[in-house]
């Protein structure tokens, strides 16, 4: 029966990435599988623990006492990263919007989630840093401002095509840039036009004011008029 069940979740793991083509309907499935799994091994084991009462009594709750074992050493795993969350809430001086560095990640500090730290770093990718780890480890925080900072250009541009389309394009580009945040979206607007081209002024986000430089002379080097 234990290797009829084992059998089955695994190949609904197989299956439904094959036959479910909507992401959002994978992800909810592969999301709460587990779940449902280990509902179902629970109800197996109450199944065996009174398949085995009947049988031997001492027996059955020696396996009661190896799974109710099991279950607090396993728990442990998963409510310790809770418990260290609780003691970094309320004893060390994380804030939001901070920018830290733990093992060599830096990042601005965006929530505390159940068990990990979720911080954005430089380059706009989200890093969740387990509770348990950062107790471990020396986090340095940074005396500078941690909010994403804006800067604002102006960039000229040929009429080579509608304004909609070449503000799109620009967009896509400072997304796509590796100093770019991913979290704050670029402010594009036309502030003047002529026969030739179109003055635009961009509104830019980043962790790191240098890095407005290379944003400008990239979009400069590769749109400028």
């Amino acid at each position: 029966m234990a290797v009829v069940l084992f059998l089955f979740f695994n190949f609904l793991r197989f299956l439904i990435p094959v036959i479910i083509k909507r992401n959002n309907n994978k992800k909810i499935l592969l999301k709460y599988l587990p779940i449902t799994e280990l509902s179902f091994w629970l109800l197996f084991f109450i199944w065996v623990f009174q398949s085995f009462l009947s049988i031997n009594q001492y027996f059955a709750i020696g396996i009661l006492v190896v799974l109710i074992s099991s279950l607090v050493w396993s728990s442990w795993y998963i409510f310790r990263d809770y418990i260290a969350g609780i003691m970094i809430k309320t004893d060390s001086e994380i804030n939001i919007k901070e920018t830290i560095t733990i093992s060599e990640i830096t990042g601005r500090v965006v929530k505390f989630q159940f068990r990990t730290l979720k911080i954005e770093t430089e380059s706009g990718q989200i890093v969740n840093i387990p509770y348990t780890h950062i107790l471990n480890e020396k986090v340095i925080k940074s005396d500078r401002t941690d909010t994403i900072s804006g800067y604002t250009f102006e960039l000229i541009v040929k009429k080579n095509d509608e304004l909609r389309i070449i503000i799109n394009k620009i967009e896509k580009t400072i997304m796509h840039l590796p100093w770019s945040s991913l979290k704050k979206n670029p402010v594009i607007k036309p502030i003047m036009e002529n026969e030739k081209t179109y003055t635009l002024e961009l509104t830019v986000y980043s962790l790191k004011k240098n890095f407005f430089y290379n944003i400008e002379n990239y979009l400069k080097s590769n749109y400028q008029s």
